[in-house]
């Protein structure tokens, strides 16, 4: 048995290698069928490729890190055959206690009203340490789309109504070219996702359109705490790469909208295509994957499409290596203020990890908030990761570079990589508001 090949085949999940002594056990555990339960858990993504795909690394990646079994996990996977029982069979191993764990948290804190994450990802910003990521989620499944932002107008409408209206705008005048009515609410209230950390908005509500205008408005600012965590239908592990603070600048915090890491977008659901299309205004899909698996986009005519492939089995150099990668990424993200940029791999973890760590460290980023943007991933359902695997490696490598700060060291390991200055400065001035571009440019150009 070739257990590499199930790694070649399985774009992120390449933390593990052959292990020979494992090749020729034939003890396995078997389960009783339980059609009804089985058929109820499948039935909940109807997808068979997405489960099949995705099989190989959601198992093993939770099933060896978490529960410290691997023989169980080699015997149970290459003796079954069926990716659906398969699935079935590492499910059903752990109690309804177990699995239900991650979605469940003790309230001992209060979650601001203006907040737009669950509170279990409230709670892993607010700790101090981002290691700490296993209280909160271990990739066991899909956990990373928030709660989203209420807007609630039931105390400006008495009684009751079949349905009510809502009108949302930037404009305290509702006359922006944003402003937007919502009709058909079965409630006084509307959860609105997606909405940018620190985003104003005013709202008001009633039971007829036309009564909007004599109806109370609220105003309503976002909770300026990143992650800016996204839901996107059909599509995990999504979140901007803005909104975090820069020491660049005083004050300063990375402009929203620019750049967006996600897993793979391969199931995305048809709403979720209109919101980065339409919401996000997405001009540029980089796919990190392997070639093999570069098979192309859902938004084929509707937005450039590059394949940039980092191969699998490199994870040990490809801080050291692929400078053409890195200089193809930069160049592209040198120009997100026209044409953002949807930046992704497989589980968007590992390479676009790496690619998002580079990024924030050169925007001037501080480590915990770098850290916790890498394993927030654990929210999703796309295994686990720690910063032990290659985040520590990637830190301690950096420092080996020139410079006072964290930002100068990527600055002068991504030149030394081939970038040009002036793409890093281009890039530093479009994320961070009041960012003087390096006069040393100008003094070459002279």
């Amino acid at each position: 048995m070739n257990y590499n090949y199930y790694n070649e085949n399985n774009d992120d999940n390449e933390e593990y290698d052959d292990n020979d002594k494992y090749n020729n056990n034939e003890n396995y555990n078997e389960y009783d069928n339980n059609e009804e339960y089985k058929n109820d858990y499948y039935n909940n993504d109807n997808n068979y490729g997405y489960y099949y795909y995705n099989y190989p690394n959601y198992y093993y990646n939770n099933y060896y890190n978490q529960y410290n079994n691997y023989e169980n996990y080699y015997n149970d996977y290459y003796n079954y055959s069926n990716p659906y029982e398969d699935m079935y069979n590492y499910y059903k191993m752990f109690s309804k206690e177990t699995k239900d764990k991650e979605e469940q948290i003790e309230p001992d804190i209060e979650k601001p009203s203006n907040d737009f994450h669950s509170l279990l990802q409230y709670k892993y910003i607010l700790d101090e340490n981002p290691e700490n990521i296993s209280k909160y989620a271990k990739g066991f499944k899909s956990l990373s789309k928030p709660a989203g932002s209420l807007l609630d107008f039931s105390d400006s409408i008495d009684g009751s109504s079949d349905s009510y209206v809502i009108q949302i705008s930037s404009s305290q005048n509702f006359d922006s070219s944003d402003t937007k009515i919502i009709k058909d609410l079965t409630e006084k209230k509307h959860i609105l996702q997606n909405l940018k950390l620190g985003q104003t908005l005013y709202y008001r509500g009633a039971t007829e359109e036309n009564k909007l205008s004599s109806s109370k408005i609220y105003k309503f600012t976002v909770n300026n705490l990143p992650p800016r965590n996204l839901d996107i239908p059909g599509v995990d592990n999504a979140r901007d790469l803005g909104g975090y603070k820069t020491i660049l600048v005083e004050n300063g915090i990375l402009n929203q909208g620019l750049c967006y890491r996600t897993a793979k977008i391969d199931h995305i659901k048809k709403e979720g295509k209109k919101i980065l299309l339409e919401d996000f205004g997405i001009k540029i899909e980089i796919d990190l994957r392997e070639a093999k698996w570069n098979t192309g986009t859902p938004f084929l005519g509707e937005i450039e499409y590059y394949a940039i492939p980092i191969p699998t089995g490199t994870k040990a150099i490809r801080f050291d290596e692929f400078d053409e990668i890195y200089k193809k990424v930069y160049n592209f993200i040198s120009e997100a203020d026209k044409k953002p940029i949807l930046l992704h791999c497989t589980a968007g973890a590992d390479r676009t990890g790496l690619m998002s760590f580079s990024l924030l460290a050169l925007l001037g980023c501080e480590y915990n908030d770098i850290a916790k943007d890498y394993l927030f991933t654990n929210f999703g359902h796309q295994g686990k990761r720690e910063l032990d695997t290659e985040f520590k490696m990637w830190w301690r490598k950096l420092q080996n570079f020139e410079g006072k700060t964290t930002a100068e060291k990527c600055k002068n390991w991504l030149m030394k990589k081939g970038i040009e200055e002036s793409t890093i400065e281009r890039i530093r001035a479009i994320f961070i508001d009041g960012y003087k571009e390096n006069l040393s440019l100008d003094n070459k150009k002279e």
